[in-house]
């Protein structure tokens, strides 16, 4: 399993930017008044891992306008999966992730220094597509060890995204805390059903139900192959039928039987057609002599060209190497641009291209006071988007040229192969021009040879019938044993599957009632008239006094403790589970609890202080609102006069 942390968070437009301080401690608080920032910093980091924010998007009724308005803007979120290192890159409004490794090593001050991998620099989609199956959710979940399932849902089949699980690592503000979820993106009949969110529990808390959910996925396609494998038989069968010319099937052993009597046939056929022929010399050749020489002439001109050609190709190749050398060598480059030029932004149109000092410049003039264009002004200056288009404009080129080159090698084997042939063909005239001196012609009984001509022609096609049969019948037989295959990989594959799921109930309930134990603990010391909480075996729902009533502050400390519960059983060494070891919790002041109420839940948070095990909690809460046990995991302070995005100049 793997272990999801947030080191540090970035945001910069043209006109505001934030860098978050290191998150270098297991619990990680963001203090702040209402309006200061601390949503949109959760709703960054969601968006950085591939999340759709309203707020950020132009169309949407309630626009976070600081974010909406700003341009070539970004999140670039650094984190570490286990003990490797990722930054990963979102542009706002964009629909692909930039990610690069990084490692860190001692620089010649002796001071740990980042070192990007920008040769394996990725940038991957958020939606999947048929060009593009691979996305950032399929990356990440791999690399937390978590497998991306294959679901059906009435006629609707799609994958399990790391946005899905998402759903119970994310506590955002949620107007009705009595919703556990998170809500989905898109809400519909499928997104939000109780199987969806069964999965989404059963996958993070579950030990087998990843390896379960994967054995159904692998019977479901077996299925598939079932029924396609029948289809093709079933053709195949036509087919036979058709050339059989009935329905009754002809074993192999007959049917070549058949046709090594029709060879001999043939073969009495072609010796009778051959005593025929009454032999009578002739010493006129001469047109056909001419006809071989000048096949002969018309091979070595062809020999020529192709030489010609093949010396071309080999001069191509040699370009198209130093070429996709020197590409590699931008994409590189490129790649490394990207994230520098941020931190490094030396020059802007507002920089003294000499001392680098900042300059007032009056707009429509250059730096040095001379009129021109804006528009023709910043053509000279890389936007974040450009470096980014520019970056996928050189991995394109060095594919196109890569594809160049293999085919340059396709052409140079199929020429040198022509050549062969060709000089094949030239040694072969050269031996028919050579015995055409000598040959000796034959006149021919014409009535009895066509008579013979027809015997032949028409056994013959008796016997490609015959040989397609055969194939036919062949084919039939591999089809047949290929469908018994696939029959019985089918009932091992139902065997496992059922195996699994017994294996995946029996941990599940096991861990229904840990997971009901440790969650009746939070719940009474949070909650002064809980007599009991536990969560349903059926759909993990809670369930506070056996359904009882309760006031609707009391979904607050439900709806936190549940997500404290989810971390504090990942991080039990017996309850193997998927889930990161990651929890972002976004200001749970919500169902009008009172201050005196709120404190203790989130004082929970203070019983994973001294846990061995690495993990990460990320609270965003009010100024004060914390025990003060909690008050040392402080790192960012939002008030009013430094609210989270900062306007630049």
């Amino acid at each position: 399993m793997g272990s999801l942390r947030i080191n540090s968070v970035l945001y910069e437009g043209n006109d505001y930017y934030y860098r978050s301080p290191r998150f270098d401690k297991n619990i990680v608080i963001i203090e702040g008044q209402n309006g200061n920032g601390k949503s949109t910093l959760c709703k960054l980091i969601y968006h950085g891992f591939g999340g759709a924010v309203d707020e950020f998007k132009r169309t949407s009724k309630e626009q976070h306008q600081e974010i909406v308005r700003d341009k070539d803007n970004y999140v670039e979120l650094d984190i570490s999966i286990g003990s490797a290192g990722y930054l990963i890159r979102r542009l706002i409004n964009d629909n692909e992730i930039t990610l690069t490794p990084y490692g860190v090593a001692p620089n010649k001050d002796g001071e740990e220094e980042i070192i990007l991998a920008t040769d394996d620099t990725r940038v991957l989609p958020i939606n999947r597509s048929e060009k593009k199956p691979f996305t950032f959710s399929d990356w990440i979940l791999e690399k937390l060890d978590i497998s991306v399932i294959d679901l059906s849902y009435g006629a609707a089949n799609f994958k399990i995204r790391f946005n899905d699980l998402f759903r119970l690592m994310y506590h955002d503000q949620s107007p009705d805390p009595n919703y556990i979820y998170k809500k989905p993106e898109s809400e519909n009949y499928v997104s939000d059903s109780i199987m969806i969110r069964k999965v989404i529990f059963e996958l993070l808390m579950g030990e087998a139900y990843s390896d379960y959910y994967e054995a159904i996925s692998k019977r479901r396609d077996i299925e598939k192959e079932k029924v396609s494998s029948k289809a093709i038989f079933d053709e195949y069968e036509a087919i036979a039928r058709e050339l059989r010319g009935s329905s009754e099937p002809k074993n192999l052993t007959f049917l070549r039987k058949e046709i090594e009597n029709n060879d001999q046939t043939l073969e009495k056929l072609h010796y009778s057609r051959e005593a025929l022929k009454k032999p009578r010399r002739t010493g006129d050749n001469f047109n056909e002599v001419e006809n071989i020489k000048n096949e002969i002439l018309k091979n070595e001109l062809l020999l020529g060209d192709n030489k010609k050609e093949l010396l071309d190709l080999y001069r191509e190749k040699s370009r198209l190497i130093e070429l996709r050398s020197i590409t590699r060598v931008e994409v590189e480059q490129v790649a490394k641009i990207i994230h520098t030029h941020s931190q490094l932004n030396l020059f802007s149109a507002d920089t003294c291209p000499y001392c680098l000092s900042k300059v007032d410049r009056p707009k429509d003039h250059c730096v040095c006071g001379a009129p021109i264009q804006e528009a023709q002004y910043e053509r000279f200056f890389y936007t974040e988007a450009e470096y980014k288009e520019l970056l996928k404009t050189k991995q394109a080129s060095f594919k196109s040229i890569a594809i160049a080159l293999e085919d340059c090698k396709e052409d140079e084997k199929e020429l040198e192969e022509s050549l062969e042939e060709i000089e094949s063909n030239i040694d072969k005239l050269k031996s028919r021009l050579a015995n055409q001196l000598i040959e000796v012609d034959y006149d021919t009984n014409i009535t009895a040879m066509n008579d013979i001509d027809d015997q032949i022609l028409e056994l013959r096609e008796a016997n490609a019938k015959l040989m397609q049969l055969t194939d036919i019948e062949i084919k039939l037989e591999n089809l047949d044993k290929k469908y018994e295959a696939i029959s019985d990989d089918l009932r091992e594959a139902k065997r496992n599957e059922k195996r699994l799921e017994l294996k995946a109930q029996e941990d599940i309930s096991a861990k229904v009632t840990k997971f009901s134990s440790i969650y009746n603990q939070f719940m009474k010391e949070t909650l002064p008239n809980c007599r009991s909480a536990k969560i349903d075996p059926e759909d993990y729902t809670p369930i506070i006094n056996d359904f009882e009533y309760k006031e609707d502050s009391s979904r607050v400390q439900k709806r936190l403790m549940y997500y404290l519960t989810l971390l504090k059983m990942s991080l039990m060494p017996e309850q193997k589970s998927a889930f990161p070891h990651f929890l972002l919790i976004d200001t749970p002041d919500t169902a009008g609890i009172d201050k005196g109420r709120l404190i203790p839940a989130i004082g929970q948070i203070s019983k994973f202080s001294d846990e061995k095990q690495d993990f990460q909690i990320i609270l965003t809460t009010g100024v004060g609102i914390y025990p003060q046990s909690l008050d040392n995991f402080v790192a960012v302070r939002l008030r009013d006069d430094a609210k989270l995005l900062s306007k630049k100049g």
